[in-house]
C-alpha cells in the first residue's frame, strides 16, 4: 500500500537550511547528490513507513514518533515522522543526529504534547 508523505513546513526549512549549508561549503556534485539522497530516503516513506524504528523520544508522546536514518557516521541525519491513521507519514522535522532531549524540546516547540507515565506534562 503506498502512502502519501506530507513533510511540514519546520522539515522544509530543515531541507532547506542543510541544502543551504551544502552549497555555502560548496559542495558540489557530491553534495547535491547526497542531498538528493535524502529527499529520496524522505520519499521512500510512502512504502511502509512502519519499517522505521520507533525514536528514542517515542515514550514521551501519546503516539508514535519513527526515525528514519539517513548517511554514516558521524553525518547521520534523522527524519522524525508520525504516522496518521491508514492515510500517510508526517514528517516532521530532520536533524542531524540531536539527542532524543533536544529532539523533545523541538517536538514541544512544534506543539506536540509530551507524556510521562502520570499522564500529561504541562511544562
Amino acid at each position: 500500500m503506498a502512502f502519501r508523505v506530507k513533510t511540514t513546513a519546520r522539515a522544509k526549512r530543515d531541507l532547506d537550511a542543510i541544502l543551504a549549508w551544502l552549497l555555502s561549503q560548496e559542495a558540489g556534485e557530491t553534495g547535491l547528490r547526497w542531498f538528493q539522497g535524502l529527499r529520496e530516503a524522505v520519499a521512500s516513506l510512502s512504502h511502509s513507513p512502519e519499517r522505521c524504528a520507533l525514536a528514542p523520544e517515542n515514550s514521551s508522546f501519546p503516539f508514535e514518533v519513527r526515525h528514519l536514518l539517513y548517511g554514516r557516521k558521524p553525518h547521520v541525519y534523522r527524519v522524525l515522522f508520525t504516522i496518521k491513521g491508514i492515510s500517510f507519514p508526517s514528517c516532521t522535522f530532520v536533524t542531524d543526529g540531536a539527542s532524543p532531549s533536544s529532539t523533545e524540546l523541538t517536538l514541544r516547540k512544534l506543539g506536540y504534547p509530551l507524556i510521562s507515565p502520570d499522564g500529561p506534562i504541562t511544562r
